[in-house]
């Protein structure tokens, strides 16, 4: 502002100069020493001026031109002075622009403001920008910079660029319209030394991913107090920052590019070296899962593993945290032997390649199942003709074992049911079918998922001595049962014997079968197998057994063999066998065994007694219901006429329960008396004959009979043969020829087979009838004695 106010005063001193003395020179113009007076008094001019003009009516008149005209002088002297007809001012040159005195009819432009730019350069700089606020009414600037530097943009405009030079200096801009230029704006910059140009690099061009302090390095470049070095991704300086050398780390994930660097001071940066190219070998990537067996056995082999192929791996390093593990190379996959006391742990694998290796896989963990321990086998037990007890101590992991038997102590004599026998998970067994006499070698083997073990020790053991009868050799048991018959005077044959025991007893101690399959009955020679029927009750406190006994003499006792323990054992209870079912006719009081009928008087229609040779008291005893529930009832008859002309009403046969008690034979004297007592009748045949001869007949049911429905007094089923009176004669007769009680699918469970003989003859005025019982009488006591082994 200072400056301002000086140019201001200036130009109106020099303007009120020239106008008195231009006014003076209209009076008088003479010259004197001091200097030219030009005035019309004749007055000297002023000793301190060279003109000196005075007037009061006339003033000065000078070159009057255009800016245009101003501006074509050539080479305008500093201090040349004009009017400037355009704007209507004087104009002066100051040496480098016209400069207008006052501002009356348009003036130059106000000086501009500030400078923005740089006032620290440095020497050889280019595109460095610098520019002022626009200016009210300029419409050109002009830009003067130090020596050797140049405006390389924008000269005329109020933004230039500037090259720089090396020399310091101002930089100065002034504003101009045509009416004039504007005073200067200045700015001073100083000129810093740039750093030269950085040299050739030089260190290792190829390197590794993870690789640290490498060394590169550049010639020291002149000007320069700092380094700056510029470094491929992933790599970082670790020491010698800022310097001409420095040590460099490359990160797991560098990667190929360029080092350079260029010179630094406080202001100024050099040119950047020339590009060094360092190659980044990288790493092998990062492991991926693995797959494979997560469970394994102790001395398990060849077991593969694998990883995802692994970018950039020559190989692969496998690890395992747990111990017994052999790998088979450095591979992918890789197999791994689990050696017998290999324990569980966790597999990892990392790619390896020149350099380095790469990230470790997340832990994989194995389980190693362990062998199961070498057991201890012990004596053995519970020797038999045909059976030993092999024992043996629990072994460590095991979940079974295999049981081994021979007949010499090296095994090459392995009994083939007994060779690598899976016997479970349990430490005792019966060893079975064996031979009398016999010593024998065992020997066991612990297992579990992963194999099995060694073999235990051996074991020595004999079977008991041979028996007297070898058919029985596989029963473990026998128990004596004695029959006393000292009170009969009688001997009794093909007698059926009603044994009572406690089975539940046996079964509960694993002694003999719960379905009594493995029960047999000898005679007392221990050896001869006799007939029975297990009625009921097996495995219960009371089960009831039937024997047949071919002989028990007079006044005597006799003792059978009740043989037991074998498991498989099928059953050989038989009622028909033990010939529990019979057909007995009624004649008289008399009980035959030839099954003859013969037509009986009225008054032997009662209840039947027993005779002298089958005992005496009641005969209708416990039928078994559920054995007769379900299953057909068939008889075979031969029936025929007596005559060849007549032909008679039907005859009847039919079965009855045992409450349908005839006490005398007008009950049934004709066909419909008979069909109406029938209110006990389980099923009944009608036989219209006609002709003469003899014809055979099955009467059954067609679908099963529940028979045990019309037995309401668990007595015996009654048969009733009938032919119906003509008013003369009963012409029909009756024959029978087998009776049989069958099951569902019409198999037969018993029979009673006549053989053709006329067994039950139905002739003359009445019926006959026969009764189909359970035998059933006094029994001669039976006595159960202390069990045995079963070799007599």
């Amino acid at each position: 502002m200072k400056k301002k106010n000086t140019f201001i005063l200036a130009k109106n001193v020099v303007y009120a100069f020239f106008t008195f003395h231009f006014y003076l020179l209209s009076f008088i113009c003479f010259a004197q020493v001091g200097g030219v007076a030009i005035n019309s008094s004749g007055a000297a001019a002023n000793n301190s001026a060279m003109l000196d003009v005075s007037a009061s009516s006339q003033g000065i008149l000078i070159p009057r031109m255009t800016t245009v005209q101003r501006d074509l002088i050539t080479s305008p002297a500093t201090g040349l002075f004009i009017y400037n007809s355009d704007c209507n001012n004087f104009n002066y040159y100051n040496g480098s622009a016209w400069i207008p005195l006052n501002s009356i009819g348009g003036s130059a432009p106000v000086a501009p403001g500030s400078i923005t730019g740089s006032t620290n350069v440095c020497s050889g700089l280019s595109g460095v920008s610098y520019s002022v606020l626009p200016v009210l009414e300029a419409t050109s600037y002009t830009w003067v910079v130090p020596l050797v530097s140049s405006v390389t943009s924008g000269q005329g405009s109020s933004a230039i660029t500037v090259s720089f030079g090396s020399n310091s200096g101002n930089i100065c801009v002034t504003a101009s319209n045509s009416c004039g230029t504007s005073l200067p704006s200045c700015m001073s910059v100083t000129i810093n030394a740039t750093p030269n140009a950085a040299g050739a690099i030089s260190g290792t061009n190829t390197v590794c991913q993870g690789q640290n302090n490498v060394s590169f390095s550049v010639p020291v470049i002149t000007n320069a107090t700092g380094y700056t070095w510029a470094l491929p991704s992933g790599a970082s300086i670790a020491s010698g920052s800022n310097t001409n050398s420095i040590m460099v780390n490359f990160s797991a994930s560098a990667s190929s590019g360029n080092i350079s660097v260029y010179g630094t001071n406080s202001i100024c940066n050099g040119a950047a070296s020339s590009a060094f190219s360092v190659t980044v070998e990288p790493l092998p990537e990062p492991a991926g899962t693995i797959t494979g067996t997560n469970t394994v056995c102790q001395n398990q082999n060849n077991v593969s593993y694998s990883v995802p192929a692994i970018t950039d791996a020559t190989s692969y390093t496998w690890s395992y945290s747990g111990s017994g593990a052999t790998f088979s190379g450095s591979t992918n996959p890789v197999t791994i032997n689990f050696s017998v006391n290999a324990t569980s742990g966790n597999l990892t694998v990392k790619g390896t390649n020149s350099c380095g290796d790469g990230t470790i896989s997340s832990n994989y963990s194995i389980t190693v199942n362990p062998l199961p321990a070498i057991t201890v086998t012990n004596s053995g037990t519970g020797a038999t003709q045909t059976q030993i007890t092999a024992n043996w101590n629990l072994a460590s992991n095991a979940t079974g074992y295999y049981l081994d038997v021979a007949t010499d102590i090296v095994f090459t004599g392995i009994l083939t049911n007994y060779n690598n026998l899976n016997v479970s998970n349990i430490t005792t067994y019966n060893v079975t079918n064996l031979s009398c006499g016999t010593t024998y070698y065992y020997r066991v083997r612990a297992y579990n998922s992963c194999g099995a073990s060694a073999n235990s020790n051996t074991i020595t053991y004999s079977t008991a001595s041979c028996c007297a009868c070898p058919a029985m050799s596989t029963w473990q048991y026998k128990a004596p049962w004695t029959i006393n018959n000292t009170s009969n005077s009688n001997t009794l044959t093909g007698y059926q014997v009603k044994l009572t025991l406690n089975t539940a007893a046996l079964v509960t101690a694993g002694k003999m079968l719960a379905t009594g399959n493995d029960i047999r009955i000898t005679d007392n020679d221990q050896c001869t197998l006799l007939p029975y029927w297990i009625e009921s009750g097996i495995n219960t406190t009371n089960t009831v057994i039937w024997v047949n006994i071919p002989s028990i003499a007079a006044s005597s006792s006799k003792t059978i063999y009740m043989y037991y323990g074998n498991a498989s054992a099928v059953s050989a209870s038989s009622a028909i066998d033990t010939k529990i079912w019979q057909l007995k006719e009624h004649k008289r009081s008399t009980y035959t065994l030839d099954m003859q009928f013969t037509k009986p008087v009225s008054s032997e229609f009662r209840v039947i007694e027993g005779s002298s040779s089958l005992g005496t008291g009641n005969v209708f005893m416990n039928l078994p219901r559920t054995w007769l529930n379900g299953k057909k009832l068939r008889i075979r008859w031969m029936v025929g006429n007596w005559t060849t002309s007549e032909t008679g009403p039907p005859g009847v046969i039919q079965i009855l329960d045992g409450a349908y008690d005839r006490k005398n034979s007008t009950d049934f004297p004709n066909e419909s008396n008979m069909l109406i007592k029938g209110s006990g009748t389980l099923f009944q045949y009608i036989k219209n004959k006609t002709g003469s001869g003899w014809s055979a007949y099955e009467i059954y049911t067609s679908a099963a009979l529940d028979l045990s429905a019309g037995i309401i007094d668990e007595c015996s089923l009654w048969i009733l043969a009938n032919d119906c009176w003509l008013g003369s004669s009963y012409p029909m007769g009756f024959q029978a020829d087998y009776f049989q009680i069958l099951d569902s699918s019409d198999n037969v469970v018993w029979e009673e087979n006549f053989n053709d003989e006329p067994k039950m003859e139905v002739t003359g005025t009445y019926g006959d009838y026969g009764l189909f019982r359970k035998y059933s009488s006094p029994e001669p006591n039976g006595t159960i004695g202390s069990e045995a082994s079963s070799c007599p």
